[in-house]
């Protein structure tokens, strides 16, 4: 059975107030205590308490020139005020993904350099310094830019020549599995060692988004899941030989490409395996869920920036014809009786929706849907849900960013509540009265002008959820556009 959704905890109380919402009362209390540090639970107990998390995405993992660097991809240098900000504002774990590209010397037995080894844990204790749990990885060596200097894959090569690969640019050695499987155990012995005698709220996962080149969908061969099962392997191995507090650790594995279809198909036929443990229950799975990829991530599709089954059903063009609320029920229950139910808790490591405001600001509350009803639905289903933000904010690419990090202040608050309140309340419909109140009430104080607007589109949103139609419809989104501009 999954748990209820209930958070009880004695020890501390912490109430998220939105400064700009500036409701009377809280809608929503938040109660969690500190951070978990023994290794007593199982890993599906653990899960539970690590709550809702936010990446430190294009920070330590950005690189550059074949190089990994945490300035590299256009974010500041990392502060702990960051960390206390993400605290405050409720999130309670934080995945911090690292790229070592460049800090590896093959030729010294693959040695890590010191100080980017030292950066890194300086940024963990930082984290930890905030009570938050933290997971660091092995991130974009395994992204299949070889020419960039990535090196980790589940294909083999024995020719020496990868599809990608730039004469007189790859790394010292061919990429076959032979040299892969080397470094990667010598790169996670050396981190295991650093990391030894931290506590329980430090988590290593192992790989990230490993796959076959330029393929999405399954994978060509069987080797490469064969593959990725003797990597899985080799990281746990690896960490628990290193003994200490990493005989107890909480690991996390990769699921191929941390595709949540894929992944539950291979294992149902036996391709994929969790890897064999000295421990029992201390592994959880990694998937990552950008459902439908039109509206979360696809950013040369301007049309589709809308998200919800109410919106297909009434035939509305910028919604897309699938990934909607049943997609995701059915997604995730496929998970939970796969993996969950056997004691294997879901890592649901990166997950969110691009910003496509400059398309239409009315974006803004289908993002802040989806985001709502999905962190739900994830918690429901004993999930641990951590936001992909990337910091960019603005700009044609990707933007996921929720927090200025050069000032350590969310930018886009009523979306960061949505995260956050999910373990505690159900989703709000899409505008709803209750999303209007709680967002735009403190406006209506001084402002008479807008006051009116906000009683129109108290109307407009009782219309709306009344009788769902396209008139309704673009009646409420005109009404949020006007509440957005006068803001």
């Amino acid at each position: 059975m999954r748990r209820k959704l209930t958070f009880i905890y004695i020890t501390a109380l912490f109430i998220f107030i939105l400064s700009s919402c500036g409701r009377d009362k809280p809608a929503v209390t938040l109660v969690f205590s500190p951070a978990v540090t023994t290794f007593e639970m199982t890993a599906l107990e653990f899960a539970v308490e690590m709550g809702v998390g936010w990446n430190l995405g294009n920070a330590l993992d950005a690189f550059s020139r074949r190089r990994a660097s945490e300035t590299a991809w256009n974010n500041p240098r990392i502060v702990p005020e960051i960390f206390h900000a993400i605290r405050e504002a409720g999130f309670t774990n934080v995945r911090i993904p690292v790229t070592w590209i460049g800090h590896i010397d093959d030729d010294n037995d693959f040695a890590v350099s010191e100080s980017w080894m030292d950066r890194v844990e300086e940024v963990v204790n930082y984290a930890l310094d905030a009570d938050l749990y933290v997971v660091i990885n092995v991130h974009h060596d395994g992204n299949n830019y070889f020419a960039g200097g990535a090196w980790l894959s589940v294909e083999e090569y024995p020719d020496g020549l990868h599809p990608n690969w730039f004469a007189g640019d790859g790394p010292h050695n061919p990429p076959n599995q032979e040299y892969i499987r080397a470094r990667f155990t010598a790169l996670w012995r050396q981190i295991a060692e650093r990391f030894r005698d931290y506590d329980a709220r430090l988590l290593f996962e192992g790989l990230n988004e490993l796959r076959e080149l330029g393929n999405y969908d399954n994978p060509f061969r069987p080797s490469s899941i064969q593959n990725l099962n003797v990597l899985n392997q080799i990281f746990v191995d690896t960490v628990r030989a290193t003994g200490g507090n990493n005989a107890l650790r909480y690991l996390i594995v990769g699921g191929y490409n941390t595709n949540a279809s894929i992944t539950i198909n291979n294992y149902l036929v036996g391709a994929f395996i969790m890897p064999s443990d000295t421990v029992p229950h201390r592994l959880m799975l990694s998937i990552h869920f950008y459902d439908p990829w039109n509206f979360t991530l696809n950013t040369n599709n301007r049309r589709i920036y809308k998200w919800g089954d109410e919106l297909r059903q009434i035939r509305d063009n910028n919604v897309d014809t699938w990934g909607n609320e049943p997609h995701v029920r059915r997604i995730f229950e496929r998970l939970y009786n796969t993996f969950t139910a056997q004691g294997i808790p879901i890592y649901m490591g990166e997950y969110g929706v691009t910003s496509k405001h400059d398309v239409d600001r009315v974006n803004r509350e289908y993002r802040r849907y989806w985001l709502e009803y999905v962190t739900r639905a994830m918690v429901e289903f004993n999930m641990v849900p951590v936001y992909w933000d990337n910091g960019s904010i603005s700009g044609s690419g990707e933007n996921f960013g929720l927090f200025d990090r050069r000032h350590a202040v969310p930018r886009f608050e009523d979306l960061v509540f949505a995260i956050v309140r999910a373990p505690y309340a159900e989703a709000r419909p899409l505008f709803s009265r209750q999303m209007f109140e709680e967002t735009f009430r403190p406006y209506t104080r001084q402002n008479p002008d807008f006051r009116a607007l906000y009683n129109e589109a108290l109307a407009a949103a009782d219309a709306y959820r009344e009788n769902i139609s396209p008139q309704t419809l673009a009646a409420v989104e005109d009404a949020y556009r006007a509440l957005l501009a006068a803001r």
